[in-house]
Order: C-alpha cells, then structure tokens, then sequence
C-alpha cells in the first residue's frame, strides 16, 4: 500500500497487519498439527517461523530476515540512516599496500571501538 504509513491510514494498516499475522499463525499451528511430531530436519526452519510470529516490538534477539535468522539490527547513530542490517566483520591491512592480512567476524552486536 502505497500511503500506508500516513496517518489516516494507520488504523487499516493496523487492521491488516494484525489479520495478516492471524492467517499466517493460523497455518503455521494446522501445519504443526497435521505433521504430527516435527521432523529434526525441519526443526530449525519452524524454531524461526515460530519466533517471527511470536515475537513482540520490545523482545531481545528478534528475527529480522527468515532466510538469515543471524542477521543483528546495528545502530549507526546517523540521522538519515540509524540502522542497518547484518553481521559486523573486522579487517586488518598493511599500510602501505592495502593487503589484507587478517579477518574476523565479530559475534553480536559489540561496540566499534572494542573491535
């Protein structure tokens, strides 16, 4: 929807959502049913389907992308761009050449400077 986000247009916005969220939870719980117990292949893939439909605004580690659930919200501080998201990553390089020499990628949401 184009004008979703404008204000007489929140509570239709609200109103599907929420209808949206109802559906999908509702075939999430009839496939849950009819498998019966889950296979262990497929276990992953409905421990993030039900922690993307049960997740609230205010949760720690939430999933911001179904297909890389390891993907962090990073805030940048920058006014016309305040997150970003992914995975932070640390390079070390020769001076002079520019050679990479050393990468790491960092575990969880650590603060630039301790990296």
């Amino acid at each position: 929807m184009r004008f979703a986000r404008k204000p007489k247009n929140m509570v239709k916005l609200r109103k599907a959502q929420k209808r949206l969220h109802r559906i999908a939870f509702k075939i999430y719980q009839d496939l849950v049913k009819q498998l019966g117990p889950i296979p262990m292949e497929y276990m992953k893939e409905f421990d993030v389907l039900y922690r993307v439909l049960t997740q609230k605004r205010d949760d720690t580690n939430k999933v911001y992308s179904v297909h890389e659930p390891e993907v962090l919200c990073i805030s940048k501080g920058k006014e016309h761009k305040p997150y970003e998201f992914g995975n932070k990553s640390s390079f070390a390089y020769t001076r002079g050449s520019g050679i990479i020499v050393g990468a790491m990628a960092v575990v969880g949401n650590a603060y630039d400077g301790h990296t």
